[in-house]
C-alpha cells in the first residue's frame, strides 16, 4: 500500500507523460508536432517508437488523434496540435470557414517547393484522393488546381507550364511535377 502511494504521490507532483526514451535501436518514431516550429526543428512531442509492440499513432473519431502505448492513450482534439507522424507519414491539421472548405489532416506528400499534401475523400461507395498545396508549411492549404496557382502565383511562364502538364497531380519520382516547375521559376 505504502509503494502505491508513493508511486500516486510522484504522478500527481510530477506529472505523466506518455514519451519514452529513445533508445538508438528505434527508426521508426511517432508523435505529435504541437507547432509549426517543432515540425520544422523535427522535435516530437510525446512520441513513441511505433516497432515496440501496442504502440501507435492515429486519427480516432472525430478528427481526434491518438497516441498509445499498450494500454494507456493520450488524445489531442482536432486543431490542439500542428501535425501528427504515425510513424511513416506525416500528417498537418488545418481548417477554414465556409460552405465546401478543407479541413481535417492532410497528409504532407512533397516539400521541395510548394508543400503538396493528399487528402483521401471517403463516401458510402467510393473513395477519391484530392491534392491539395500550400505556399510554406504555415500557410493556407488550398485545392492544387491551375485556378487556386494562377491566383497565387503572378508568373506567366511557370503558369503555363502548368497548364502544359497532363495531369497536375503527375508524380516523377517522389516529386510532383508541379514542384519540378515551381523550382525552376521562384528558386
Amino acid at each position: 500500500m505504502r509503494n502505491i502511494s508513493i508511486l500516486l504521490f510522484a504522478f500527481l507532483v510530477f506529472g505523466f507523460s506518455i514519451t519514452e526514451k529513445q533508445p538508438t535501436e528505434c527508426k521508426k518514431w511517432g508523435g505529435v508536432y504541437k507547432s509549426p516550429d517543432s515540425y520544422l526543428k523535427k522535435q516530437l512531442s510525446d512520441s513513441v517508437c511505433i516497432e515496440n509492440k501496442g504502440n501507435s499513432v492515429y486519427e480516432g473519431l472525430l478528427n481526434k488523434i491518438v497516441i498509445k502505448t499498450g494500454k494507456e492513450k493520450i488524445t489531442f482534439n482536432p486543431g490542439d496540435i500542428f501535425a501528427y507522424s504515425d510513424g511513416a507519414n506525416i500528417y498537418r491539421y488545418f481548417e477554414t470557414t465556409g460552405a465546401m472548405s478543407a479541413y481535417g489532416y492532410f497528409k504532407i506528400e512533397d516539400t521541395l517547393g510548394l508543400i503538396i499534401y493528399s487528402q483521401i475523400h471517403r463516401s458510402y461507395r467510393h473513395s477519391s484522393t484530392a491534392y491539395y498545396y500550400s505556399k510554406d508549411i504555415n500557410a493556407s492549404i488550398k485545392l492544387l488546381t491551375v485556378s487556386n496557382l494562377e491566383q497565387d502565383f503572378k508568373n506567366d511562364e511557370f503558369i503555363n507550364e502548368i497548364k502544359k502538364l497532363k495531369n497536375i497531380t503527375d508524380k516523377s519520382g517522389v516529386t510532383f511535377e508541379v514542384n519540378i516547375s515551381y523550382r525552376k521559376h521562384f528558386r
